[in-house]
This record gives C-alpha cells, sequence and structure tokens, in this order.
C-alpha cells in the first residue's frame, strides 16, 4: 500500500495496431500496450490551507490553489454542458483561464478526488517527474495524470472502482486535448499495464502474457493528432469507398494481430505491424523519416515495425529478436533516436488498497 512519499510509477502507452480506424465512422478495433518508460509522483506534506502541484518535466506546471478554487472548479467542470460534443470542455477553459492552462488538467482531476471521493488532499503537494519525452506520441500527458491521481488516492487510503478512477484520470486527458473521448486506451493501459483494446469507446483489460522485445523510434516532433485524424477525414470525403476499405483491412490487422499475441506468435504480430503501417502509409499520415525506419528495421531482422499514433512525425515502433542490434542499426539513421523497451506488466493500478484486507 503506497504512502505519502512513496514514489508511484505509470508506465507510457503505445498502439500495437489499429491506429484511426477506431474514430468516427470507423469504430474499428484497436491495441495498446503499456510499456517500461514511466511517469512518476509522489506526495508531500504542503501548507495546510492550500493544494499544490509541481511538474519537473513540464513548464508553467507549478500552481498552488485553495480548497475554494477547487471547489469551483469542480463545480464548473460538472456543470460544463452537454457532453456530446466538445463545447462543454471549451466553455470550462474559459470560464477558468486565470488557471494556468498546463496544470488545468491536474486540478481537474484533483478536484474531483476531493469533493466527489472526499479525498483530503489540502495540506499536500504533489511532484510530477516523467522520463516519458512529450509532443512525440508517447501517450506521456496520461501517463503523468495516471501517476497523479494514482498519487493521491494511495495517500487517502481510499478504495475506489476501477472504473471510476479511469474516467477521473481521463479527465485530466480531455481538458488537455479540449476533447470529451481523449484518453481511453492510453490511460487503461497505463492504470493496468499489460495490453487492452480499445472500440466505440470501451477500453477493455486483455488477460494476455506475451511479451515483446520492442525498440521504439523517435523521429522528432509530430503534428497534432487532430490534423492527421482531419487528414484522414478529407481523403474519406473525397474517396470513401477507398477509406472504408483501407479501415477493414486495419481492422483485419488488428484482429489478426491480436489473434496471435493470444497464441504468443510473435512473427505473426510483427507481419501485422508491417501490412498495418502500408496502410496507415496509403491514408496519408505516415512521414518520409517514418517509412525510412520501418525499412531499416525490416532489412535489420525485425519482425514488424510501424508509426505509432496519429502520424504526421512523432514515434514508430518495431518488435525484433535482439533489441541491441536493431537499436544500433537505427540509430546510425540521421536524428533518429532508437530506445530499446518491454511489455510493463503492472500499472499503477498496483499501488491502490483494493479491499478492506489489504493494508
Amino acid at each position: 500500500m503506497a504512502v505519502e512519499n512513496e514514489e508511484i510509477s505509470a508506465p507510457a502507452g503505445l498502439i500495437l495496431l489499429g491506429e484511426h480506424s477506431v474514430v468516427a465512422p470507423y469504430y474499428k478495433m484497436s491495441i495498446g500496450m503499456a510499456v517500461t518508460i514511466f511517469a512518476r509522483a509522489h506526495v508531500e506534506g504542503y501548507d495546510s490551507k492550500k493544494f499544490a502541484v509541481h511538474s519537473l518535466n513540464v513548464k508553467n506546471v507549478d500552481t498552488t490553489v485553495t480548497e475554494d478554487i477547487l471547489r469551483r472548479l469542480y463545480d464548473s467542470w460538472k456543470n460544463r454542458g452537454d457532453r456530446k460534443d466538445n463545447s462543454g470542455i471549451l466553455r470550462y477553459i474559459e470560464e477558468n483561464k486565470e488557471v494556468s492552462g498546463e496544470a488545468l488538467p491536474f486540478l481537474t482531476i484533483a478536484a474531483r478526488l476531493l469533493v466527489e471521493q472526499e479525498i483530503n488532499i489540502v495540506g499536500k503537494k504533489v511532484i510530477i517527474n516523467s522520463e516519458i519525452p512529450t509532443g512525440v506520441g508517447y501517450g506521456s500527458s496520461a501517463a503523468s495524470s495516471t501517476a497523479f491521481t494514482i498519487a493521491l488516492i494511495a495517500s487517502g487510503n481510499k478504495v475506489i472502482d476501477d472504473s471510476v478512477v479511469i474516467d477521473i484520470i481521463r479527465d485530466g486527458e480531455r481538458v488537455l486535448h479540449k476533447n470529451e473521448g481523449a484518453g481511453g486506451i492510453d490511460v487503461t493501459v497505463s492504470y493496468y499495464g499489460g495490453y487492452a483494446t480499445w472500440q466505440r469507446g470501451v477500453a477493455t483489460k486483455l488477460d494476455i502474457s506475451t511479451n515483446l522485445n520492442i525498440v521504439v523510434i523517435e523521429t522528432g516532433p509530430k503534428r497534432p493528432t487532430g490534423e492527421m485524424v482531419k487528414v484522414v477525414k478529407e481523403f474519406y470525403e473525397r474517396d470513401p469507398t477507398r477509406v472504408s476499405k483501407i479501415m477493414d483491412e486495419i481492422d483485419e490487422c488488428s484482429h489478426e494481430g491480436l489473434t496471435a499475441l493470444r497464441k504468443g506468435d510473435v512473427e505473426e504480430v510483427g507481419r501485422q505491424m508491417f501490412r498495418d503501417h502500408e496502410l496507415l502509409r496509403e491514408l496519408g499520415v505516415s512521414t518520409d523519416k517514418l517509412d525510412l525506419a520501418v525499412k531499416t528495421a525490416k532489412e535489420n531482422g525485425a519482425y514488424g515495425a510501424k508509426l505509432k499514433g496519429g502520424g504526421g512525425g512523432g514515434i514508430g515502433l518495431a518488435i525484433c529478436p535482439e533489441p541491441e542490434h536493431l537499436v544500433a542499426a537505427l540509430s546510425k539513421l540521421d536524428n533518429i533516436i532508437a530506445k530499446p523497451a518491454r511489455i510493463a506488466e503492472d500499472g499503477a493500478r498496483r499501488f491502490l488498497k483494493r479491499d478492506k484486507n489489504e493494508i
């Protein structure tokens, strides 16, 4: 059981298969996985009348607020209006623009924990320290929000249903990304660890123990995911038949990849990754550097490789028999950083008290 000052670690989440096909109007399945790159948080004692959050990695997340401000944020968030689009989130951000925009996602989470879960967070300060690069597609914000939330819940010695905890964490993602649907699979894999699927707004934890030798390939900054979704949307508007066919084929990759994962057939998972990348490239969301990285991975013995996330730059990932060899080969490419990683079997949930018999 975590206590005050104990460090909580939450793994980064990567999409293994199924990018872009999950959004409307396609609603296909994607597979996510937690990997051994972590965001961390711990709780310290602070001013008895205030709450504070400080990130060692994200600029402008160094904020102190009173309990009254947190309760006002809670009321504003709960009354933001229609959840069917994102207008309520935009209204919420505008109503609270005096609060640091970078800190608002964390304070939104803190307000729910204070009011709904009656966790006494006043008099506490949360320090966040993440090794996950930002802005390149690791789901770094989801991991930071997860570590932050679990640290506060653990410090309050509370038992909260998993689905409620995930929804509270996702509020941070909703505010950050200005999207009511944000954070589903990234938060789920960071919370539980291992693998999960995402389809039609529902995340499902998978009971799969297959491990993978992963190489994460950083190609530099990425275009915002919203922009890349727009690229695909415009392609669909021009040629719905072609794009629908591509999405169906991406979905085949996801389902065949999932079957292979369950069997422990890593080579077949890799073949589906290569196929998925080619389909994503056809959608127009890859880049020359991502294509070169995938080609280089294939030439150097990778089972599979592909872009990850929205595309438009950012990261790719490969699975392989010998990470050291592949990392060395990829690192010879200009402005490419390759890092080995493995599946993080445990998520941040392990730090929580789960029943009355646990101490």
